[in-house]
């Protein structure tokens, strides 16, 4: 039985100096950092505004209580409805619960204990729930429900107020804002792994999308 999957952390808890081309990002400012799904072998690259000056979290500082990263070679197709709303064209999102920071771009499996279902933009964009594996064996995690309530909130109040300190109104959150069982993340991995496998067999449509496989 799946319980497990591979995260590549993009963004770490307590980020100090992040790398942008030759610039430094220092200490106390945090820089969105994405999957480059346009680009060839998809690095991990500062997400950037629409005047393409590089993207900076100010919610809470841009304190994020958790690691941050994606789920490789799973999609979310845009040409697809999910819950009513289309999927946001990237791989799966992923929150990571350890206490210290993981580096970024590392690769760790992690275990699945939720999903929350954000609207973004009118596009739906999971964020599954996780903890490093070996961290979930020690601690006897495995679903959402051992994940502390306070904990929980905090996910919940992030992802739905986060743009708000950019001017924009908060996010809409699937099933009344609560985050669903390790069951749900699970099934919402595997479909999304499904789909990316079918874009990886049908490169013009990949191309069509603005997708470098």
């Amino acid at each position: 039985m799946l319980t497990t999957a591979r995260i590549a952390v993009l963004r770490t808890i307590r980020p100090t100096i992040a790398l942008c081309g030759s610039r430094n990002i220092p200490r106390g400012l945090t820089v969105k950092m994405e999957v480059a799904t346009d680009v060839a072998g998809n690095p991990i690259s500062p997400d950037t505004n629409s005047d393409g000056s590089v993207r900076h979290l100010k919610y809470k500082n841009g304190v994020m209580g958790f690691n941050y990263g994606a789920i490789p070679r799973t999609w979310e197709d845009p040409e697809v409805s999910y819950h009513g709303y289309a999927g946001d064209n990237d791989p799966l999102d992923v929150v990571e619960l350890s206490d210290g920071a993981l580096p970024l771009g590392a690769v760790v499996p992690a275990r699945v204990l939720g999903v929350l279902g954000l609207v973004d933009e009118g596009e739906l964009d999971y964020k599954v729930i996780t903890l490093r594996a070996s961290e979930a064996a020690r601690r006897g995690w495995s679903d959402i429900d051992d994940v502390p309530a306070e904990v929980q909130a905090d996910i919940i109040d992030w992802y739905r107020n986060y743009k708000t300190a950019e001017g924009k109104p908060v996010n809409e959150l699937l099933w009344d804002g609560t985050i669903r069982d390790a069951a749900a993340a699970l099934d919402i991995v595997r479909h999304t792994a499904d789909a990316y496998a079918g874009l990886r067999a049908d490169p013009e449509r990949a191309t069509r999308l603005g997708l470098a496989l």
